[in-house]
């Protein structure tokens, strides 16, 4: 290639080069089953570039994706370049295609002869084009970041639609779902506690409020490391959320598909989507909320944010049964991290106990006013769902949980939700903050009954409670609770 004024010489090998190395390294620090990327000189196929291939099992030749790449001036819908594209892929034997020209990419599934893949095959296209003129662009900081961002995203594409097994029709398996999710938890956990580490070593107010946060929810001194334990709270809060929108949408089809681009930021790139179910209700999930401006979300939790987005993105939501999207919810933090979340839980047995022993009424207004995860209010659901015969909808008009947690509201919010995931009108009243800063006049803001278009919100007082059950996390709050029960047994300030 000649040498072009104003521009370093470089090639497509060179760039191939650099491609390579950005797929191993991925390939190197995620658990995909995947061996190496390579470039390989062609053999049979069309053209004189070496293909980039990555592979299953290299010594076996078992191919995975093969890349088909062109400069910026190789037109995306160019004819030659689809069929060079699919010739290469089958060559290889790989399971997936993909055609790249630096600016655009369309990634398929290899197919047999006689049937050839058309453009309304593609399992996904660039939806940012960049805006590159030259292949010696890629040596520009900001286009070789884009690139490179770019080549992952082709990467996962191809990861996400393997391992969702949507070509195939096969049904989710919860296990290995919630252990994808899992993963991506730990890893957004390894990066906000170490952001949280450096920052707040240096700022003595960051310092101060992570004390703060971790004497509100009563585990300051029952943890090891509050910023371990809080570290985990933001990761399980943006999965958390993530999860919940793409469930919502089955029931909410006016919802928006997330589509995030490379140049998006986020957190903030998310706020429009989370402001939409907003109008419908879940503040305790979807509220912006302090914990989550505690330190700025990293690049590297950035790229995990967008990879579950791709992810989850590839599944046919429509298709998921509600118990298999309830057991998702259920089992997405293993009983062994709570203690390590600041959370401490009932069993359920013994909140069962309590609950019978506690509510009574065929249609007793009940409070939690220290829910955390909603483990007395799951036991209240079941207990007058089993006694007085309500509705889903009913019971959660009735069952009220206060928490000072967001990150312990949200679970509650999951919980209640996951009863009757098949009625639309689905609104937990769960609220986030001190219940003892309430006031028996104070109204909140929740979805009206037989309404829910989301348009509109209507003010609902605190009810007088007839039941109150928990587990308070303080000496404090157990005192005020003996005091609320052994006088009005109604929402007030104390003295």
């Amino acid at each position: 290639m000649a040498k072009m004024t104003g521009h370093k010489e470089s090639n497509e090998q060179e760039f191939q080069g650099q491609v390579v190395s950005r797929l191993n390294a991925e390939i190197s620090k995620r658990s995909l089953g995947l061996d190496i990327a390579t470039q390989e000189k062609p053999q049979k196929t069309t053209g004189k570039r070496s293909d980039l291939i990555v592979w299953i099992d290299r010594p076996a030749t078992i191919a995975f994706l093969a890349i088909e790449l062109k400069t910026p001036t190789t037109p995306i819908n160019d004819p030659t370049f689809f069929k060079d594209a699919l010739e290469k892929g089958r060559h290889w034997k790989a399971k997936y295609f993909a055609l790249w020209n630096m600016r655009d990419f369309e990634l398929y599934e290899t197919t047999n002869p006689p049937h050839n893949p058309v453009p309304s095959d593609a399992i996904r296209k660039s939806t940012h084009p960049l805006a590159l003129s030259h292949v010696e662009d890629w040596l520009k900081p900001n286009f070789k970041k884009d690139l490179h961002a770019q080549a992952i995203e082709i990467f996962d594409a191809a990861v996400v639609h393997s391992v969702s097994g949507l070509g195939h029709q096969h049904a989710i398996d919860p296990d290995i779902f919630v252990a994808r999710l899992t993963e991506s938890i730990g890893q957004l956990r390894t990066i906000f506690y170490k952001d949280l580490k450096r920052a707040s070593g240096t700022d003595r107010k960051l310092r101060k409020r992570l004390k703060q946060i971790a004497a509100e929810q009563g585990f300051e001194g029952f943890v090891d490391d509050i910023d371990y334990a809080i570290a985990g709270q933001i990761g399980y809060r943006y999965i958390g959320q993530i999860l919940f929108y793409f469930a919502l949408r089955r029931k909410i089809p006016t919802l928006k598909e997330i589509e995030i681009g490379p140049k998006d930021a986020l957190p903030a790139a998310l706020k429009p989507y989370w402001d939409e179910v907003r109008r419908y209700d879940y503040e305790a999930l979807f509220k912006p909320e302090p914990i989550e401006a505690l330190v700025p979300v990293a690049k590297e939790a950035q790229t995990i944010l967008r990879g579950l987005i791709l992810q989850l993105g590839a599944y046919d939501w429509a298709s998921l049964t509600d118990d298999v999207l309830g057991s998702i919810f259920e089992h997405l933090i293993p009983r062994g991290q709570q203690i390590l979340l600041g959370q401490f839980y009932t069993p359920r047995p013994v909140a069962d106990l309590l609950v019978a022993s506690t509510i009574d009424g065929e249609r007793p207004f009940v409070l939690d006013p220290g829910c955390g995860s909603g483990t007395f209010l799951m036991s209240a659901y079941a207990y007058l769902a089993h006694v007085a015969n309500l509705s889903h909808k009913e019971l959660l008009s009735i069952i009220w949980g206060f928490d000072v947690s967001p990150f312990a509201a949200e679970l509650a919010v999951i919980n209640l939700y996951r009863q009757d995931m098949a009625e639309y009108e689905n609104f937990p009243r769960i609220n986030v903050g001190n219940f003892f800063a309430r006031n028996s006049k104070e109204t909140l803001d929740f979805p009206a009954p037989q309404q829910a278009s989301g348009m509109k919100k209507v003010p609902i007082p605190i009810p007088t409670f007839d039941s109150i059950v928990g587990n308070p996390p303080t000496c404090a709050h157990k005192t005020k609770m003996i005091l609320i029960l052994n006088t009005e047994r109604s929402c007030s300030k104390q003295p």
